[in-house]
């Protein structure tokens, strides 16, 4: 078994389908492999050859659930992958953004901008029709309130993610370097697609105060 301990847009789910590919393992595709403790009951790994993400939020591992899932799924990983950031000012704009318009991934199948605007107003519960529309709003209603929730959130999830690394080690993947992983070695991907909405302008110089490797000290 294969954990991929994860942060907020760090790149865990093309990691996960490429080392599958590459180490022949299974994960659940409908929701990318993750284990959601905070919205869903905890789980026992079944079946046990297969690769696994998490989000480590405090939420995640409320009350007995981060025991459980110590005992029952770190202790039975061979490899544990941590996918984390050393820019996590551009992470939190990048989350910050995903939450605001309700797009979290590239739409490579049909037209984005119709695909977009339907998951922004699904998201924001409006009926506009162009990204204009849908930017506009976010220019109109976006605050540093969502930044600083975002911030909270990224930073405890990442001295979560240290603290597992601490005890069980593993193979730390730092988005902005990341390479191939594994025997057989992994292709892994970190493309670059273009992004049809944006954060308001006056918040381009915004910066949380903090990077990745002053919490998640391994080296970048």
């Amino acid at each position: 078994m294969i954990g991929i301990i994860s942060g907020y847009r760090t790149g865990s789910t093309t990691l996960i389908s490429d080392l599958s590919e590459a180490l022949n393992m299974t994960y659940e595709e409908k929701w990318t492999g993750e284990l959601d403790f905070h919205n869903n009951q905890f789980v026992y790994p079944k079946p046990i050859n297969q690769i696994y993400k998490i989000i480590p939020t405090n939420q995640n591992l409320s009350g007995n659930y981060k025991e459980l899932f110590y005992k029952h799924w770190l202790n039975h990983s061979s490899s544990l992958f941590y996918t984390i950031r050393n820019d996590i000012t551009t992470q939190i704009k990048s989350w910050a953004l995903a939450l605001a318009s309700g797009n979290w991934h590239p739409i490579l199948n049909q037209d984005p901008a119709v695909k977009e605007v339907y998951n922004f107003n699904n998201t924001n519960d409006t009926k506009f029709k162009t990204i204009e529309e849908c930017q506009s709003h976010i220019d109109d209603t976006f605050d540093e309130t969502s930044l600083l929730k975002c911030t909270n959130s990224v930073i405890s999830t990442m001295q979560n993610q240290y603290e597992m690394y601490r005890e069980y080690k593993g193979t730390v993947c730092w988005l902005e370097t990341r390479s191939g992983y594994g025997k057989p070695r992994a292709k892994t991907t970190n493309k670059k697609y273009p992004v049809l909405f944006s954060l308001p302008a006056e918040f381009d110089s915004w910066h949380c105060g903090s990077t990745g490797n002053q919490i998640f000290p391994s080296g970048s």
